[in-house]
Formats: C-alpha cells, sequence, structure tokens
C-alpha cells in the first residue's frame, strides 16, 4: 500500500487515507464500547469523557462516510472520463479532494451533536433513549443535525 508506484494513483492515496480513518474508528467503536460494555460504565460515571469520546465518535464517523463516498466518486469518474478525471483529481490535487472529509469531520467535532453510548445496543448512538422507550411524538430527543446549543 506504500509503494511509490501505487501511490502515484489517486485511488490509492484515497484508499490510504480510509485504512486511517477506520483504524480511527475502531478506537470508538471497539476500545471505548467494549470498555464500557464490560465494566458496565455508562454517561453517568465519566459525562465529560463520554460527551468527548461521543463526539469523536460522530467525527469519526462523518470523516469515514464522507471519505467513502469520494472514493465512489473518483472511481466513477476514472471509469467514465479520464479526461476529466486527470483534471480533478491529477497529481496533489487529490490531497486537496482528502483535506475535505477531514475538515468535515473536524467542524462536526466542534459545533455537532455527540453520540452517546448505549448500553442495551452496546453502540454509540446519538439517541440516547433507545431502547428504553419508544419517543413517538420526538418530544424527549428530537435529533437535528446540528443542535443550537453548540453555538
Amino acid at each position: 500500500m506504500f509503494d511509490k508506484d501505487l501511490l502515484k494513483n489517486s485511488c490509492y492515496k484515497l484508499m490510504l487515507l480510509l485504512a486511517f480513518l477506520d483504524l480511527n474508528m475502531s478506537v470508538y467503536n471497539g476500545v471505548w464500547t467494549g470498555l464500557v460494555s464490560v465494566t458496565g460504565n455508562v454517561f453517568c460515571h465519566w459525562p465529560t469523557l463520554a460527551y468527548w469520546i461521543g463526539n469523536g465518535s460522530g467525527a469519526a464517523w462523518k470523516m469515514q462516510s464522507t471519505a467513502t463516498v469520494l472514493l465512489a466518486f473518483n472511481r466513477c469518474i476514472e471509469a467514465f472520463d479520464e479526461k476529466l478525471a486527470n483534471i480533478i483529481f491529477k497529481g496533489k490535487r487529490t490531497f486537496f479532494w482528502m483535506c475535505l472529509p477531514i475538515a468535515w469531520g473536524f467542524f462536526d467535532f466542534l459545533v455537532g451533536p455527540p453520540g452517546f453510548f448505549n448500553p442495551i445496543y452496546s453502540v454509540i448512538m446519538y439517541n440516547p433513549h433507545a431502547g428504553y422507550f419508544n419517543d413517538y411524538t420526538k418530544t424527549v430527543c428530537l435529533n437535528k443535525i446540528y443542535s443550537r446549543e453548540k453555538f
């Protein structure tokens, strides 16, 4: 993967970025959720740490998802129009595209809603009440893209 001949292709640069983002994501979905599942800790035990872990998890998820869509876009452009692909992705232009998912993730880390560990499902979710009761009227947990409280 680190071969210079391979890294001349923009898709390999994007796949390398995705590999690092996958490792970052596994810290939240593997290590953190495993730790709190085994120890039985919930938000009330470590509220500040859980908040920042939730923010990091959401940001990592958005970085990884955006980079995956970017790789799919790259592969489609490469397959259908090589001239356009060279205009958009040739050389160091790929690094500009690689900055977009990272910038989106950092933006979400700063102003996006945090995810919270749900001990019933053992995952990080945006709805902390999932599995406890059904909130059909959305009066308890209204998921918005960005909460006003963070501005």
